[in-house]
C-alpha cells in the first residue's frame, strides 16, 4: 500500500505494507498469485483476486478493509470467496455506486475456457461478497471487461483464435447481465483478441488495445 501526495502524486509506502492474506475458507492454505485488483466509490475496501485461491484447482477473490484509524492505515482481510465457476479472477470492476463487484473469468486451473463474469453484491459494513449471478456467458475464453460510467453497459472481451466482443445490458435489480444484446468480431485474422477495454468518462466510447496487431480500435456506445 502506498500513501499519494496530493500535491505531486508521489508514492510513499505505508509502514506495515506489505499486507499478508491469511488462510481463511481453508486454514492449510492461505491463497497466491494475486492477478487482479480494485477498490470501490467509498474507498473502504479492495478486492484481489488470486489465481491460486483457498483450495487447490481453484481460485478466490479477497475482500479486504482500509483500517485508517491507528496513525498509519492498514489491510484487514475480511473475506475469501472460492469462485465456484472454476474461471481465474483476470479482472476485477466494480460498479459506479461502489454495490457491486464484477469478477472478469478467464481460463483457470481445470483448463476450462470460461469468459464473462461473476457478479457480488458488495456488503457496505464489511465488504463481504454476496453471489447474485452472472455477466455475460462468453463462449471462450476470457481476455478483458469493461463498463461504462453509468453502469449501464457491461463489455466482454473474450475468444481464442479469434475475438469477439459481447455488449451486456446491465440489470438495475442485480446487477446481473446474462444475455449479450450484440457481439462484435474481431476477426478475420486469426490472434487479434481484446486484450484491454476502456469506457471513456463521457459513456460514448470504448477503447480495445488488440493483441498481437498492436492497434487501438474505438468503438461508439449506442
Amino acid at each position: 500500500m502506498f500513501q499519494i501526495d496530493q500535491s505531486t502524486g508521489a508514492l510513499t509506502e505505508v509502514p506495515a505494507s506489505p499486507f499478508a492474506v491469511p488462510p481463511t475458507l481453508n486454514s492449510n492454505h492461505a491463497p497466491t498469485r494475486p492477478i487482479s485488483i480494485t477498490t470501490e466509490k467509498s474507498g473502504s475496501f479492495v478486492f484481489v483476486g488470486y489465481y491460486d485461491g483457498d483450495f487447490v484447482g481453484s481460485s478466490s477473490v479477497v475482500s479486504l478493509a482500509i483500517d485508517t484509524s491507528g496513525s498509519s492505515p492498514v489491510l484487514v482481510t475480511q473475506q475469501s470467496t472460492y469462485l465456484s465457476s472454476g474461471g481465474a479472477p483476470i479482472q476485477l470492476l466494480t460498479d459506479p455506486k461502489g454495490l457491486r463487484l464484477y469478477v472478469g473469468l478467464s481460463q483457470g486451473q481445470n483448463g476450462l475456457e470460461v469468459g464473462g463474469a461473476e457478479v457480488y453484491s458488495i456488503n457496505p459494513s464489511s465488504g463481504a461478497l454476496s453471489f447474485n449471478g452472472l455477466a455475460d456467458t462468453s463462449a471462450g475464453r476470457g481476455h478483458s471487461n469493461a463498463m461504462d460510467p453509468q453502469g449501464r453497459f457491461f463489455f466482454a472481451g473474450w475468444g481464442q483464435n479469434i475475438g469477439f466482443i459481447d455488449s451486456c445490458m446491465i440489470s438495475p435489480l442485480d446487477g446481473t447481465a446474462r444475455l449479450p444484446s450484440s457481439t462484435v468480431n474481431l476477426g478475420p485474422n486469426p490472434g487479434i483478441l481484446p486484450g484491454a477495454m476502456f469506457v471513456d468518462n463521457s459513456g460514448r466510447f470504448l477503447y480495445v488495445a488488440q493483441e498481437t496487431d498492436a492497434n487501438v480500435v474505438t468503438y461508439s456506445i449506442d
